[in-house]
């Protein structure tokens, strides 16, 4: 048994897409109350992981800024997110990025099974995954996370790319909880089963 759990959160459309064809995400619906929600399904998380592109995308947008990328909007909300993400650790894992400058980030080359295993038990909070879809097809194939959150937003991309487009196996989900939101929004966690 790990002592830290890894968990994703990924805002997803109905039809499947977290990317639209061009690797963008300008068409996720905004809402606080959604992003709360789903972060509440994480309530001891302390660490971020990602793959290279979402961590470059992440502090594009949210590197000493307390605006939503998503919405262009300073909220209450942005405020805080923007607060806990430059103040918590971010690591990255590439094999070709340079060492990354912004604070509280560490760099990992690889992300094999002893690497996963040391994340897990070493000391902090739970992890959290924010997008980085070859990175969560990885750490889905090694059977290492334990919680998926998705936000489905009410649009359909019609093209787009999978989260686990590079999933080679099936892994079966069982549902934790939902939530259902007046702005067409649903969030859905999953345990593996």
């Amino acid at each position: 048994m790990s002592k830290r759990k890894i968990v994703t959160f990924d805002n997803v459309s109905a039809d499947g897409c977290f990317t639209d064809a061009n690797e963008k995400l300008d068409w996720v619906i905004p809402n606080d109350e959604v992003t709360g929600a789903a972060m509440e399904a994480a309530p001891n998380v302390d660490t971020m992981l990602f793959g290279r592109k979402t961590f470059q995308m992440f502090e594009e947008g949210w590197r000493d800024k307390d605006v939503d990328p998503h919405s262009g909007k300073t909220t209450p909300q942005s405020r805080e997110m923007s607060w806990w993400i430059n103040e918590h650790l971010k690591i990255v894992v590439s094999k070709t990025m340079p060492e990354p400058t912004w604070r509280h980030s560490r760099l990992l080359r690889d992300c094999d099974e002893k690497t996963v295993i040391s994340l897990k038990n070493g000391d902090g909070g739970d992890i959290i995954v924010f997008g980085s879809g070859e990175l969560v097809a990885h750490l889905t194939a090694l059977g290492a996370i334990d919680e998926y959150v998705f936000a489905v937003n009410p649009i359909f991309l019609g093209q787009g790319r999978s989260l686990l487009a590079t999933l080679r196996t099936p892994s079966k989900l069982a549902l934790v909880d939902e939530g259902r939101f007046r702005t067409g929004h649903v969030v859905l966690r999953y345990r593996r089963a």
